[in-house]
């Protein structure tokens, strides 16, 4: 009779227990398909779903494949294009809130780089802040089209009455 010990994720080896100790053992949880299975009489090592004596255990499914070790290492994240262009971006969003203008000038200027670059570090922030600026610029300029319309009505009142 066949008897088995199995690999832990540690490397190192657990039980002696024949085949129906194994079957106990996939029942109880503490051994996967995937868990490593050696042969105690010829050493060989495999995936306990490929192990003829529980295979059927594990619904039939072909065995998987080696245990997962370390991951494949994954290349590593490209360096920006070209310089950035955040803190201008930065810049021209606050600037937006006290010197429309220059926001929009500044945001503007900060896109214009970023699109040469190719960095779009603070793309968020620049459309933004010439988004505000535009807004607050449009307002202070039609609020200062009523102030002047306004002062050239009374000034009219005034002359004509």
């Amino acid at each position: 009779m066949a008897r088995f010990s199995v690999i832990g994720a540690d490397g190192r080896s657990y039980g002696l227990v024949d085949e129906a100790g194994l079957a106990q053992w996939v029942r109880e949880g503490r051994v996967t398909a995937a868990t490593i299975v050696r042969d105690d009489a010829t050493g060989a090592q495999f995936p306990a779903a490929a192990a003829p004596a529980v295979a059927h255990l594990f619904g039939g499914y072909p065995p998987p494949g080696p245990p997962a070790g370390y991951a494949q290492p994954v290349g590593y994240a490209s360096p920006p294009a070209g310089p950035s262009q955040q803190g201008m971006a930065v810049a021209g969003f606050v600037l937006a809130f006290i010197f429309p203008i220059l926001g929009l000038i500044l945001s503007a200027v900060a896109l214009s780089g970023m699109k040469k670059s190719g960095n779009q570090e603070g793309h968020g922030l620049a459309v933004a802040g010439l988004v505000i600026s535009l807004i607050l610029t449009v307002g202070f300029c039609l609020y200062l089209g009523a102030i002047l319309t306004c002062m050239g009505a009374a000034v009219g009142a005034a002359a004509g009455g």
